[in-house]
């Protein structure tokens, strides 16, 4: 069985090493070629023809979206069976979707385990899922503190796992993903906005956050917002 084929651009050697040594003699993945700025980052993408690439956002040169943009714009055909997972620490709502619009496959917010990237590369090899995605939504949803009987909580739930789907329904998350959330429970697409952002307002409610919200998100940053939240925990879920 061939390995995946890997891309890492960042300009952060310490975290390009630790990725180096974790994957060394990796039975699925292997490191091809390391870029610490985007115009390395598609001369290697051009050389080795991975089958993903992790893209930092913030590198010198051009930033991980510049690369992207690129690539779409004038090397789609070549690339189009590249994966890219989006590496940020500043989850912004206009970042993602844009993203997702150049064609970012998954985002992982900074600071990250090695072993969220790893589950993250497999995931992009289209590996079989151990865990429903249902169920595992399920889990880190009650983890977050989430009370199992609000409206947000299942409206959550499916949002969740329409947006892994279609990663590209965040682009327009009021008539891609609410609007069929509505239709099924017979309500309108601003309810379901309005009551997952309830439920998540909820969370940061609470004092302290629950532990697993301080794992995914600072302590200290601000409510996300709706489409923030729910591409966080599809990049956490283990599939």
């Amino acid at each position: 069985m061939e390995k995946i084929r890997v891309v890492i651009a960042d300009d952060n050697k310490d975290i390009v090493e630790g990725m180096l040594t974790y994957f060394h003699s990796h039975p699925q993945i292997e490191i091809v070629a390391t870029a610490s700025n985007g115009h390395t980052c598609i001369k290697m993408i051009e050389q080795y023809k991975p089958d993903v690439v992790l893209l930092d956002n913030v590198m010198p040169q051009l930033d991980g979206l510049a690369v992207l943009e690129l690539i779409a714009t004038y090397k789609a055909q070549q690339h189009q069976d590249v994966k890219f997972i989006m590496c940020t620490a500043f989850a912004r709502e206009e970042i993602m979707q844009q993203a997702v619009r150049y064609g970012a496959t998954y985002f992982i917010s900074k600071p990250f385990a090695f072993d969220q990237v790893e589950r993250k590369i497999l995931q992009c090899a289209d590996n079989p899922p151990s865990v429903s995605m249902t169920q595992q939504v399920s889990r880190l949803l009650s983890a977050c503190g989430i009370a199992s009987h609000l409206k947000g909580y299942l409206y959550l739930q499916e949002a969740i796992v329409l947006v892994y789907q279609n990663r590209h329904t965040l682009n327009a998350i009021m008539d891609e993903v609410y609007l069929p959330i509505a239709n099924k429970h017979g309500v309108t697409k601003q309810s379901v906005e309005r009551a997952i952002r309830s439920a998540i307002q909820k969370i940061w409610a609470q004092e302290p956050l629950p532990q697993e919200m301080q794992t995914l998100f600072s302590a200290t940053a601000p409510k996300p917002s709706n489409s923030t939240f729910i591409a966080t925990i599809v990049d956490k879920c283990e599939l």
